[in-house]
């Protein structure tokens, strides 16, 4: 009888486990940005520099720039697009 009762708090214990770290995974994907270059993000959207530029400008989109480099967060972006 005390093997099973110790199996099934590991049963319980190793599932509780799973959920945790289920919820961490979610929790940091939510929260990990993928910085993508001014060059890929035109190419994802099919648009010119020039528009690129004008949304920067306008401040449409969000961007970080690094020196003289410009990145800008996808998933950001995407979730602006699909509004």
């Amino acid at each position: 009888m005390q093997n099973n009762d110790n199996n099934e708090k590991w049963v319980i214990l190793l599932d509780s486990l799973e959920k945790k770290f289920k919820q961490i995974e979610e929790i940091t994907q939510e929260n990990s940005k993928e910085f993508i270059s001014d060059e890929d993000l035109r190419k994802r959207l099919g648009i010119s520099r020039t528009t690129l530029y004008n949304w920067r400008r306008k401040q449409i989109i969000p961007y970080t720039r690094v020196g003289n480099k410009i990145f800008y967060p996808w998933k950001e972006i995407r979730r602006k697009l699909m509004k």
